[in-house]
């Protein structure tokens, strides 16, 4: 058996306190930082695995075994969440579909935020579904026997998704733009558009390829223009009373001259 000095033994009293207050906060930390990882997987609308995934995904960030094409694509799933402002599990659902059906995320990333922007359970007023806003009678033809109901699934949705704009850009021989336009407003208005010489773009595809790093704050300067005419128009309602006001002041300063002049 262990003997200890008096001030050995001082100093384990001392200690222990402090020590036993860390092994409890650690086992209290462990399952709530478990809870919080089942929680932002199930927001995410990512699959059961989701939890272990994005404890890879941090580990990879911070240095750990992961290979360096695993790591790469770690870093890259955290600059996405980050950029987008999304949950890491959705990022890393986008990426991974994006990369089987060969979309690149820059453009899978910019396609979900303008269709739907990163809303999993979006509906549009005409039917279309999800983050990529498929339509149901496009995911029938996609992939047979897709019901409504599987398109609010984020994996399924993303899949469709991106292979319908792949087999547009096939269909354009390689141009994204025109793709793009077509994904918008159909193949069929784009074709007969081209076929007279026109341009089809609406503006869809600019926006689309847009640097991510200005959505903020082109938000912002929205933000702000909105503010500007409110106040604008604010100051037009009110000029625009000004005259009648003088008017019925000058008024009412006449009638009190009259009476005076009336008086003497």
């Amino acid at each position: 058996m262990l003997r200890f000095s008096p001030r050995a033994k001082a100093l384990l009293e001392r200690a222990r306190r402090p020590l036993t207050m860390f092994a409890i906060g650690a086992a209290l930390a462990a399952p709530a930082s478990a809870f919080i990882m089942r929680e932002d997987a199930t927001r995410a609308g990512v699959g059961s695995g989701a939890s272990a995934r994005t404890s890879a995904w941090l580990g990879a960030a911070t240095g750990s075994t992961l290979d360096r094409r695993e790591r790469a694509e770690a870093e890259m799933t955290l600059g996405l969440s980050r950029l987008y402002s999304v949950p890491v599990g959705v990022a890393a659902e986008i990426q991974k579909a994006a990369s089987s059906q060969g979309i690149t995320p820059r453009l899978a990333f910019g396609l979900v935020h303008t269709e739907s922007e990163f809303k999993r359970t979006a509906v549009s007023p005409v039917g279309a579904i999800g983050y990529t806003q498929v339509m149901p009678g496009t995911a029938q033809d996609l992939k047979p026997g897709t019901t409504r109901s599987d398109l609010f699934d984020g994996g399924t949705n993303l899949q469709l998704g991106f292979r319908y704009l792949k087999s547009l850009i096939d269909r354009y021989d390689g141009n994204v733009r025109l793709a793009l336009t077509a994904y918008n407003r159909g193949p069929g208005i784009v074709d007969r558009l081209v076929k007279r010489g026109r341009n089809p773009e609406n503006g869809y595809a600019t926006k689309v390829l847009a640097d991510p790093s200005t959505l903020n704050r082109a938000e912002e300067i929205a933000q702000l223009a909105a503010v500007a005419r409110a106040h604008q128009a604010t100051e037009r309602a009110h000029h625009a009373r000004q005259p009648t006001v003088h008017h019925a002041r000058h008024h009412t300063a006449r009638k009190a001259r009259r009476k005076r002049s009336r008086r003497r």
